[in-house]
């Protein structure tokens, strides 16, 4: 199977994403296309926005603005925290969202559960910058499986919960990775002040559903629930992240108590979260910022995109 388009004019691949209009790239190189058991993966060197990561038609990351996007889903909880010691990230098969997690030395464990070993191997060896050596990380522990079966059925406790998992789909099992049941087990697995992050979709009057649901949801769980977002050129829409606890509210932080953690912890070297940005990602827009969502999504009836 391949998703390549061989025209006069160079090879493109277009993204099957449903954001008006149809974005179309020019590829220089092709990578690497396969099918693993979950999904097609596909990683292109393009003209515009370097390196890429697509599955199943859809662009995930790309070099232009993945920092922006993995500092964003990490740092404002990490920092919330006063000392993450164990970390659980659920997905992240590219390996950034670990990078950043193991920016901070306080980090003992870093705990990355992906269900699909062939991207996580096939970005190892196409996407490095992306996970930046973490795997030889002695702090990394790296599992297979599903996630919410792991938070099931586990009992070691996590200090943060990453959620970087795929949209929630018809008749796909991400369907059940954002619903009622599946953040009570995040919430057990959480040790006193503990932090769950989701990233939660877009967030523009379109395309908002999943965030506004999410929000709702969330709140059935936990006591304080914050959404924050940034503005991705790749995904073509401003994106969305959600922070939940039953202590922490990472959105009270200041930009010197942020500045101040990062030098207490060396935490330089990124290229978008710095201590000014932190209160205006909290900055919600107007899309979200003022509105709520009746909608609580549950097993027996989940929420799913269109």
């Amino acid at each position: 199977m391949t998703l390549v388009h061989k025209t006069a004019s160079g090879l493109w691949v277009y993204d099957r994403d449903p954001v008006p209009p149809i974005a179309k790239y020019r590829i220089d190189r092709v990578l690497c296309e396969k099918q693993t058991a979950l999904q097609h993966v596909g990683i292109y060197d393009l003209t515009r926005g370097g390196r890429a990561l697509f599955l199943d038609g859809s662009l995930q990351s790309c070099a232009a603005d993945e920092a922006r996007y993995h500092e964003c889903l990490v740092h404002p909880a990490m920092l919330a925290h006063p000392n993450p010691e164990r970390v659980l990230i659920a997905g992240g098969g590219e390996g950034a969202t670990l990078r950043e997690v193991l920016r901070h030395p306080c980090v003992r464990e870093a705990w990355m559960v992906d269900l699909d070993p062939e991207l996580v191997a096939l970005s190892r060896k196409h996407l490095k910058s992306w996970s930046a050596g973490v795997y030889e990380d002695a702090r990394t522990r790296l599992r297979f499986a599903d996630a919410r079966g792991f938070l099931e059925r586990g009992t070691r406790q996590f200090d943060v919960i990453f959620c970087d998992l795929p949209e929630p789909r018809a008749q796909e099992p991400s369907m059940l990775l954002y619903t009622v049941e599946f953040y009570r087990a995040a919430r057990r697995r959480l040790r006193p002040g503990g932090i769950l992050v989701t990233q939660s979709g877009p967030v523009d009057e379109i395309s908002r559903d999943l965030f506004l649901t999410v929000r709702a949801t969330l709140g059935r769980v936990f006591d304080h629930v914050s959404g924050y977002w940034v503005r991705m050129p790749s995904f073509r829409e401003p994106w969305g992240y959600l922070c939940a606890s039953d202590r922490a509210e990472p959105a009270k932080l200041t930009a010197a108590q942020i500045r101040e953690r990062m030098e207490h912890r060396g935490i330089n070297g990124l290229r978008f979260y710095r201590p000014g940005a932190h209160s205006r990602l909290f900055r919600l827009p107007p899309a979200v910022a003022k509105r709520s969502s009746r909608t609580v999504s549950t097993d027996a009836a989940p929420f799913v995109m269109e």
